[in-house]
């Protein structure tokens, strides 16, 4: 068997970070019934870390189990905290928007907008640009119907080097936002974003990532999970940008730490410099993760183990309620991998579909169980 290599730069100095043989292949995917969500497919975790660049990546990752379909619901618009949030990102690129306009190059009219993902969050940008931006989205799980005309353009594809002929002439404001961690090969990703931008044309991209230090640090166990094939550094994600011809602007912490937010513009020739070791090169914080990881894992286990006449009982029989307020057998790929994790947990009754709530995201847990069925599972909610 050849030995494993890092897929940004090469290494081949890899550490474990996180190993679990089974996880649901999609987060955020939204089931019907319990059976639908039992039946999800599931894959391996096997992320390993460089010694060399800090670049993290699941090698046990197989992105033909990996399909986005409309039923995919990561919506987080219903919490002020993160649409506070959004806003200031906007802010930021209306910002570039207007100094791009201002530029000798540069048309009036301010320029263009392309996100390779559609939806709300391009449409809060050029709602705040008006008439001075067009926009061109591309999501293959979005959910309306493709435009290819006028000032808002929403294909359902990815963005890759097949559709980068889509870029229009003058200045571009590229913003993809929760998207490189998601692809398999982030290196060829930022090159093909590279490879539509034309000669001297005046550009930003901007990239948003979860940021895997703020992971390590606020052991949130369910923010490594099988859609999320690499984990990011300021560092790492940095030096990405250079191997594909971006030279980065900065790099700033986002929403209260968890994200990044790379700014970049195109170099005349990718960057060449060697890897550096990141901010997390000890692997101090990543082993304390890991125990973490391990006494949180087996305290959920010890819990849905409780002999019977210590489960809390509800009052709900007929009807489960999500902390979303969702009522009905429905089921989210959070709960799934936890009866992935704690096996033989027999009912799924759980929906996290931010879009018909508000956002929760679950770190304290408490089940509520009646007669061996699971009724509710009570996510203390934590928008930071």
């Amino acid at each position: 068997m050849a030995e494993l290599e890092c897929r940004l730069c090469g290494g081949q100095n890899l550490s474990a970070v996180v190993e679990r043989p089974r996880s649901a292949v999609l987060q955020n995917r939204v089931f019907e019934s319990a059976a639908e969500a039992r039946a999800a497919r599931a894959g391996q975790l096997d992320i390993r870390r460089c010694a060399a660049c800090g670049f993290m990546h699941n090698y046990a990752f197989d992105p033909a189990l990996v399909e986005y379909v409309p039923e995919y619901e990561n919506e987080q618009g219903n919490s002020a905290h993160f649409r506070a949030h959004m806003a200031g990102l906007i802010d930021q690129i209306a910002s570039a928007a207007d100094a791009m306009a201002g530029h000798p190059a540069g048309p009036p009219s301010g320029g263009d907008i392309i996100a390779p993902v559609a939806g709300g969050f391009l449409e809060a940008v050029l709602s705040r640009l008006g008439a001075r931006a067009c926009g061109f989205g591309f999501d293959a799980a979005f959910r309306g119907a493709e435009v290819e005309t006028g000032d808002r353009r929403y294909y359902r594809r990815y963005f890759d080097g097949a559709t980068g002929y889509l870029v229009p002439d003058g200045p571009v404001i590229m913003v993809t936002r929760h998207v490189i961690e998601h692809v398999p090969d982030p290196v060829g990703f930022l090159r093909g974003i590279r490879a539509a931008i034309r000669p001297a044309q005046q550009v930003r991209l901007y990239i948003e990532t979860p940021c895997a230090e703020w992971i390590f640090r606020n052991r949130v166990v369910q923010d490594f999970f099988y859609e999320h094939c690499n984990y990011w550094t300021a560092d790492s994600l940095s030096f990405a940008a250079a191997r594909a011809g971006f030279a980065t602007a900065g790099v700033r912490h986002v929403f209260s730490g968890q994200y990044l937010w790379l700014e970049a513009m195109p170099e005349a020739e990718a960057a060449q410099a060697d890897a550096h070791p990141d901010t997390i090169s000890d692997g101090a914080l990543i082993e304390a993760y890991r125990a973490a990881e391990a006494a949180t894992l087996g305290n959920w286990r010890n819990r849905v183990r409780m002999p019977r006449d210590r489960h809390v009982c509800t009052p709900w029989q007929k009807k489960a309620v999500s902390p979303c307020g969702v009522r009905g057998e429905r089921g989210s790929p959070w709960c799934h991998f936890l009866i992935r994790r704690l096996r033989k947990l027999p009912v799924l009754l759980i929906s996290t579909a931010t879009s018909r709530g508000a956002l929760c995201r679950s770190r304290g847990i408490r089940w509520l169980m009646r007669e061996r069925r699971l009724h509710a599972m009570a996510c203390a909610p934590r928008l930071s």
